[in-house]
Order: structure tokens, then sequence, then C-alpha cells
């Protein structure tokens, strides 16, 4: 059942898994699991928001199978009815949207919600309480690019693809069962829009990271180095032979406090509950290294520094 979005109260939502065929019955697994990734999926938005969400699981119904929950929202423990509306409607559109909207469509949606926002604050101001402060920005960063949330909805479809008998999931927003606002659907051919390819993050690459050496390895092997990098004790890999053929002939000799100059990677990843952690320190390039805090160029590090130089005059000859 589809309506015209609205801006009235509600405070319920329901999940309504359709089968393939008449059963009233799925995996109890695959169904504790997918209940247990929404409900991570609300945490993340309760404390992304700064909004104390309350939810009730009312008993499951037929018909496929339905899930309702009530859903309760407050500030100072005060409940505001409003705050729960906008927080069903960015579940439902993070739950079900397959990509990115179009930015006509992705103007409104961020519209009717600033309307929830604006209600819900009035409800506070009569209430004498303040609720967070909630930006176009942090709703779109929220739906768009907050990892966790990414990582979360990835478990609950990979799950839910599971259960071969399941063809579509429905996300429903009312005011009560016999009242509904609004609903969505995802279709089994596109559970895996919603999955994540892999866990793997974009490194971030740093071109003059400093590192304080606190243990070298001088000899060869894929023994990590330790150090000390913005003030955390790190173990990273040396990929540079030829910084390392330096340090193994004993051309650079390093002493209490030394530190060196260099292209690093960090690698990062997320965990199965979506939080992220470092997965790796890659030095890729040694620049320099110092003496008596004197930067000492490196072979390597001249010869990068000397293409840059070249590249942008070619840029300025280019541009001219």
């Amino acid at each position: 059942m589809n309506k015209s979005t609205s801006i009235l109260s509600a405070n319920s939502i329901e999940l309504h898994y359709w089968f393939d065929d008449d059963s009233h019955s799925m995996d109890a697994v695959i169904r504790n699991s997918c209940e247990r990734e929404f409900l991570a999926m609300i945490k993340t938005f309760s404390e992304e928001l700064n909004i104390q969400i309350k939810v009730d699981v009312e008993a499951k119904e037929e018909g496929g199978i339905i899930e309702w929950y009530n859903f309760i929202t407050s500030s100072d423990g005060v409940k505001l009815y409003s705050l729960g509306t906008f927080v069903l409607q960015i579940i439902q559109i993070f739950l079900t949207r397959k990509s990115k909207l179009d930015k006509e469509e992705q103007r409104l949606k961020i519209e009717l919600l600033k309307i929830q926002i604006e209600n819900a604050r009035n409800e506070a101001k009569q209430k004498n309480i303040e609720i967070s402060d909630i930006t176009d920005k942090k709703l779109i960063e929220l739906i768009d690019d907050n990892i966790k949330l990414k990582k979360q909805r990835s478990n609950f479809y990979q799950k839910l693809e599971k259960e071969t008998k399941v063809e579509t999931i429905e996300v429903t927003i009312a005011e009560s069962k016999d009242n509904i606002i609004c609903t969505e659907g995802v279709q089994r051919k596109d559970f895996s829009l919603y999955i994540l390819e892999s866990n793997e993050l974009d490194p971030i690459d740093i071109e003059d990271a400093v590192i304080e050496i606190i243990s070298p390895v001088l000899k060869k092997g894929k023994d990590k180095w330790t150090g000390i990098y913005n003030g955390e004790k790190i173990m990273f890999t040396m990929h540079s032979n030829e910084f390392k053929t330096l340090v193994q002939i004993g051309d650079v000799v390093f002493k209490n406090g030394a530190s060196i100059n260099c292209y690093m990677q960090i690698k990062k990843e997320i965990d199965n509950e979506g939080n992220i952690r470092i997965k790796s320190y890659d030095v890729i390039r040694v620049n320099s290294h110092f003496i008596n805090d004197k930067p000492v160029e490196t072979p390597e590090g001249k010869r990068n520094r000397q293409n840059k130089e070249a590249e942008r005059m070619q840029m300025k000859i280019d541009f001219n």
C-alpha cells in the first residue's frame, strides 16, 4: 500500500517479509539476525542524531511475516512524537533507497525531514526543552556517507538474502496498523545492491608523515618496524627497499629520538559491527631522515621532489 508523502504524526514502523509461497515462517536464526541488524541501525541513528529512542516490539503477524516496532523518541526523558516521525522517515529512506536520489528528489526528501524537525522543535519548545541541532548537511552525510550504517544495512540484506523464500521486504511507516502513511519495498533481485563488496575502506595517503623511530628492523625479512606517529605507538611495514638497504649497510644510523619523513599509507577496514579499525601502516617512500633535528634527503626523496618540481613546471608551461 502506498500513499503520498505525509507529515502526519507517526510512531510505528513495520517490516513485512513477503514470501514466494503461502507459508508464515522463516529460518529463526536469519530472522533474529535481521532484527538484530535493524535494531543496531536504530541505535546508530540515535547516537548520531543525539536522540533518545525507545523501541517496543509487538507480536509478530502472519501474511508472510510482519513485525511491528513502536518508537518513542525523547529528549531528557520527555516524549516527542514529531521527532519520532522524523526518525522513522530517515530509517525508511536509508533502508530502502537503492542509490543516491537525484537532486530534485533528494531536495524534496530533505525538505520533508526539515518540516518534521521543525514540528519537533515546536513541540519541544512547548515543553521547555531543547533538542539536538540537526542540519541538512548532517542528514545527507548520515544517509549517504555513514560507513557504520552502511555496514549494518549490508549485514541486514546479506543475512536476508540467505532466506531463499523471501521475495520482498517492505518498510512501512504508520500511525497505527489501520492508518498507513507510506510504504517502500525492496525486491530480492535488488538485495545485492545494499551489500558491501568489501570491508576495506579507501586508504589514507600522507605525503609527509613524520615517524619517530623506536625500533628499526636491521635484518632482511618482513618484520614490522616500531615508531611513534601523532603521539601514538604504531607498528608499520617498511616497503622502501632502498631505505632498508641504507639502514642495513649502516649508511643510516638511528639514535634516540631519530625520525623519518615519509610517504605513508594507512589502510582501514570495517568490522562486522560497523566499527572502523586500522588494518596497517605502510611506509612506501622515505623522503628524509633526521640527524640532530636536521633533515637529510634520501635519494628516493630527492627523485620524488625533482619529479614534482618538473610536473609543476610543465603545468605552468601548459597553462601559459
